[in-house]
Parts: structure tokens; sequence; C-alpha cells
């Protein structure tokens, strides 16, 4: 398994404990069976663990980011 491979699961991992809201265009995780289509109900509204919960999300999604651009910014540096 690849470095970004394991970034993916992990965030996806994290995604799952986060919880989606079921809308088919939502924040935190795609829902893959039937779905809504009002609008993403996750950022509204957020208790404490859910707020912080969505934070892990995102260093993960930053982690990610930085681990698929990595190899390109190495070759600029060169």
């Amino acid at each position: 398994m690849t470095d970004i491979q394991k970034l993916a699961a992990e965030y996806l991992d994290v995604a799952r404990q986060v919880g989606g809201c079921g809308d088919g265009n939502c924040v935190i995780l795609h829902a893959w069976v039937m779905h809504t289509n009002g609008g993403c109900r996750c950022t509204r509204h957020m208790d404490a663990t859910r707020e912080r919960g969505i934070t892990r999300l995102l260093m993960k999604a930053q982690q990610l980011a930085l681990a698929a651009i990595a190899p390109e910014q190495e070759k600029k540096d060169v």
C-alpha cells in the first residue's frame, strides 16, 4: 500500500467516525446508498465533538493533498 493509499484509508476512517448527513453532496462522507439532494447539513449547528471530528478530517485531507503533490514539488526543487 502506498503512502497516498494509506492516507486515503485513514481519511475515510475519520470521515466514517464523524458521519455524514445522508445528502448526495455531503462534504463529510458521500452517501453511496439512497440519499437526499436537499443540501449538506454537516457544518450547520455543530456541537464540540463534531467540530473536533471535522478538524481531524481536514487535517487528514491536508496530509493527503501534500503527499499527492510532494513528488511533483520535489521535481521542481531539483
